[in-house]
């Protein structure tokens, strides 16, 4: 595959898991064995490890919207750059409902709308 069709992959995952919310079809996605980097404590391995991180951050901002900001392929490798915004639903954790931007490295707390 090139690092093009590898980039393609990665923006249908985006959209189709993270934007509309469709985690049942990440094995389209994410190989069997798939590997997380970042796995969340808890986290399974492989793909129902992918769904259950995908199911939790949907979970956390209902209304999730995940924007690629850039992607950088080689080989069979690609880099993502991407922002994840949203509103928590009013209460959740302990907190009053705010809108979330997530960017990579860091997060802000921003007022609704």
């Amino acid at each position: 595959m090139s690092p093009d069709e590898h980039k393609a992959i990665l923006r249908a995952s985006c959209e189709v898991v993270f934007n509309q919310h469709q985690v049942d079809r990440a094995g389209e996605f994410y190989a069997p064995d798939y590997l997380d980097r970042a796995a969340a404590p808890g986290q399974a391995p492989g793909l129902a490890g992918a769904k259950q991180k995908c199911a939790a951050y949907i979970a956390a901002l209902p209304d999730m919207r995940a924007t690629i900001q850039e992607l950088v392929a080689e080989g069979d490798k690609v880099a993502v750059a991407w922002t994840v915004e949203g509103d928590p639903p009013t209460g959740a954790a302990g907190h009053p409902g705010h809108r979330e931007v997530l960017p990579v490295g860091w997060h802000e707390h921003l007022p609704p709308g």
